[in-house]
């Protein structure tokens, strides 16, 4: 599919609002990424970690749409991260 589903909306959007931050309403820090990449179950490598905020940071921040592209991506392109993401979702809504 070309969308998050409505259970992986909701778990993707806890964990951005989890690590957002005040300087704008609705954005994270690149620096956060990590961090919430792997609240998500995601493992980036060192790399992925370097490049992907160059493509998804706008203003010095990243917003929630770019996020989920980044997000809906990745799970999609890597089946296991997709599997992987439906097993820790459960742990995420509870």
């Amino acid at each position: 599919p070309d969308f998050l589903t409505e259970k992986e909306m909701n778990a993707v959007s806890s964990v951005y609002r989890s690590h957002g931050t005040s300087e704008e309403e609705g954005t994270i820090m690149p620096r956060d990424l990590p961090q919430a990449m792997r609240s998500l179950g995601l493992n980036p490598s060192e790399q992925e970690v370097i490049d992907i905020p160059n493509y998804i940071t706008r203003r010095g921040l990243i917003y929630l749409t770019d996020f989920c592209q980044m997000i809906l991506k990745w799970f999609r392109d890597d089946v296991s991260q997709e599997e992987h993401f439906k097993q820790l979702m459960f742990r995420v809504e509870k």
